[in-house]
């Protein structure tokens, strides 16, 4: 299996257990911006990852959402400015 890992500051408690081996596991985890986590995903080269909510939108019928899960912020956040 491979996972896709996004190196962000936000998404440590997610990968952090994983690769301090507190969860065992049997992936193997590919590092990558989230646009080529995107990429890799498409292209069916990873078994599980975060994907960004516009490749989602593209291609909802290739992703499944993991509940309750996500990336994301009850107030401002300043890491993304458009």
């Amino acid at each position: 299996m491979i996972l896709g890992k996004i190196g962000f500051v936000n998404v440590l408690p997610i990968y952090y257990p994983l690769e301090a081996g507190i969860v065992p596991h049997q992936f193997t985890v590919v590092s990558g911006t989230p646009a080529q986590l995107n990429e890799l995903a498409a292209r069916g080269e990873l078994d599980v990852s975060a994907v960004s909510s516009v490749e989602y939108a593209r291609h909802p019928e290739r992703y499944l959402l993991v509940p309750n899960l996500s990336i994301s912020s009850r107030g401002p956040v300043g890491s993304v400015l458009l």
